[in-house]
């Protein structure tokens, strides 16, 4: 091994460790205040970088079965530096554009994954997989009420070590997590297109993928998701992929709408009551 993939490989150990002892002791300061966007002052953002905005094209039916094709933008940014939010495997940064665009960054805690691009491709695909099903579900159901956004991935060349991450545009709004990737569905929201939107996903794709892990927010009585997660029959996406277990889950504590009868959506034999 030459001297600099040592060094590299000494320093992502470094970075795991770091990590662990984060999560060992929940130390992740937070800074959910509303982001001076007009403010360019060092303690208010993260120095100007540059970096490459990577955006999958073509989302039709082929995105199920063929790795996705991207674009590519230049971008000069500026990220603030504590995230607003935690979820399970990411943590949310504001992130801004040179020419006023508001974004969302994000790491992943275990900060390790930011060294190749293979994480961030993945939910990157998952998120156009999404958007592919959402426009099939809402021809299907006649109704426009429900969009899924798009994620994209950015590469940070300045940055030796950790330089790959995905962000998306920045929603605006109460952010609700309606069902989540191992069988909880928020019952007090009663949001009945979201779980019938899974519903539809396994049978729409001939019972090998299901969108979940929905959350977002509701303007204008549409539901408008991020950050989805996917089950596969072969686990093919990622960590929060929980294969046939994690599609069973939501089955267990699905109970069927006039959506899911509407359109014609079969019974899982796992389901309550047998739908």
């Amino acid at each position: 091994m030459d001297i600099e993939k040592q060094q590299i490989q000494e320093e992502l150990l470094l970075i795991k460790m770091d990590d662990i002892e984060k999560q060992l002791n929940n130390n992740y300061e937070i800074d959910n205040s509303n982001p001076n966007w007009d403010s360019n002052s060092d303690s208010d953002w993260g120095p100007e970088e540059q970096c490459t905005l990577y955006s999958i094209m073509d989302i039709d039916s082929s995105i199920l079965t063929k790795p996705p094709n991207f674009s590519t933008k230049s971008l000069t940014i500026r990220i603030k530096s504590k995230p607003f939010a935690h979820g399970a495997e990411r943590s949310a940064y504001y992130m801004k554009t040179s020419t006023g665009e508001k974004w969302v960054f994000k790491e992943f805690k275990e900060r390790i994954h930011n060294h190749t691009n293979e994480p961030v491709i993945i939910s990157a695909h998952v998120s156009a997989i999404g958007i592919y099903f959402a426009k099939e579900f809402c021809s299907k159901w006649k109704n426009k009420k429900l969009k899924v956004t798009k994620a994209h991935y950015i590469e940070i060349p300045g940055r030796k070590i950790l330089k790959y991450f995905n962000v998306e545009n920045l929603l605006k709004g109460k952010f609700e997590r309606f069902i989540n990737n191992s069988g909880y569905i928020n019952q007090e929201l009663n949001a009945l297109s979201p779980q019938s939107f899974a519903h539809f996903s396994w049978q729409f794709s001939e019972k090998k993928i299901m969108i979940t892990d929905l959350q977002g927010i509701v303007k204008s009585k549409k539901y408008i998701l991020t950050d989805s997660a996917l089950h596969s029959v072969d686990k093919a996406f990622g960590a929060t992929d929980y294969g046939d277990e994690g599609i069973e889950a939501f089955f267990k504590t699905h109970y069927c709408s006039k959506i899911c009868k509407d359109l014609k959506l079969e019974f899982h034999p796992k389901q309550p009551g047998g739908g």
